[in-house]
């Protein structure tokens, strides 16, 4: 039977030198950027074994600054209580939301059995957050990359002889790829786990260091929406299994992974809907001019104001704020109201466009019955 992260966290005992750091432990600690630990940062470096108790233990399901906030605290408690990752160290972490520069990021250094691991978080919940994804579909740098690095040459300054991996879901999986991409030397980082993270505005990242690119390692689920967009990089990409629907296989810990090897299990291809999706919204936003992106995202963000709340708050009091949305959106000039709404109808055109596309190609590879009775006679 399959397993994914979440089972494995409770499962897998056996300590680090019988049974070296894997693809799924990686991810695990990856998921613990989604987790606040300002109030733990005093105490660093410190071992997960000496959390246990504690407050952050009793109200780590209140720490997690995103989405599934009970599974991602199953997942803690699990490790926490496990003797494979009790001698698993947290080094240093950084966090910072900046809404008048775009920029959420959030960043986690932890020492596993001399093994440097340096994690990026994803997305969270703020407007400022959602923001910072938009823009890196015109711009080819966003506010998280520069303290990305310096984030790096801080964690690798504390253990200069340990060797690094970078790590990270989501648009942390992007910014651990671009880091490994514009760091001044790489000879210390030897691998790099993107958990369906997004592409690059600028498809020539590699370009100066190609063989840097070798080094990632990058899995998004057959059904991806995040992982397909701004592709660089699609035929070095593990499609990975995952039974969960629609948009919850952005959820990584449930991601199927064989239980000997620990290896993802892989998909034959993405589902229909996510090859849809690819084409459709990948065409609609390379038909944009980066100056019509930043319009739009700056014109959009305007409207739902620079919130610190998280996007389920948004949505919660969806009745309250509509009204002031609208009435944002009539205080625009007539020409930012046009360009807005020619913008929003470009997509559903683009979508349609791509549907028809693909149901003339499905035709053309349709054999008509004249052909059928032919290939029958030839056999």
């Amino acid at each position: 039977m399959n397993i994914d992260a979440l089972k494995y966290s409770k499962k897998h005992k056996l300590p680090f030198s019988e049974s070296p750091i894997n693809r799924l432990d990686v991810l695990i600690f990856t998921w613990f950027t989604y987790f606040d630990m300002s109030s733990i940062v005093a105490q660093m470096p410190l071992k997960l074994s000496s959390l246990k108790g504690t407050y952050f233990e009793k109200n780590i399901k209140k720490l997690h600054v995103t989405w599934l906030p009970s599974l991602s605290a199953k997942l803690f408690t699990n490790t926490l209580h496990n003797p494979r990752f009790a001698d698993a160290e947290i080094v240093l972490y950084e966090t910072k939301h900046d809404n008048d520069a775009a920029t959420q990021f959030g960043a986690l250094a932890m020492k596993v059995d001399n093994t440097l691991l340096v994690l990026y978080e994803g997305t969270d919940l703020t407007a400022v957050g959602w923001k910072e994804d938009c823009v890196l579909s015109y711009s080819d740098s966003i506010g998280s990359y520069p303290l990305a690095e310096a984030f790096l040459k801080k964690a690798m300054a504390l253990y200069p002889d340990c060797p690094v991996i970078l790590a990270g879901h989501s648009k942390g999986g992007n910014i651990a790829s671009y880091v490994l991409s514009a760091f001044e030397d790489d000879s210390r980082i030897k691998k790099v786990y993107s958990f369906e993270g997004p592409g690059f505005h600028n498809k020539s990242v590699f370009a100066a260091h190609p063989e840097r690119e070798k080094k990632i390692a990058r899995y998004i689920p057959q059904g991806a929406l995040v992982g397909v967009m701004l592709n660089t990089n699609d035929k070095d990409t593990v499609i990975v299994r995952s039974p969960s629907f629609f948009v919850f296989q952005h959820n990584a810990l449930r991601w199927l992974a064989d239980p000997k090897t620990f290896r993802f299990i892989r998909a034959k291809e993405l589902s229909i809907s996510s090859k849809y999706f690819d084409e459709s919204a990948n065409q609609w936003i390379n038909e944009l001019s980066n100056e019509d992106k930043e319009r739009f995202v700056s014109i959009f963000f305007n409207a739902i104001g620079d919130r610190r709340g998280n996007l389920y708050d948004i949505l919660a009091n969806i009745f309250t704020i509509a009204p002031t949305a609208i009435g944002l959106y009539q205080g625009l000039s007539k020409e930012d109201q046009a360009f807005f709404n020619s913008i929003l109808k470009k997509y559903p055109k683009t979508a349609w466009d791509v549907a028809m596309k693909r149901f003339k190609r499905k035709l053309k590879k349709m054999k008509t019955p004249e052909q059928i009775t032919q290939q029958k006679t030839d056999q």
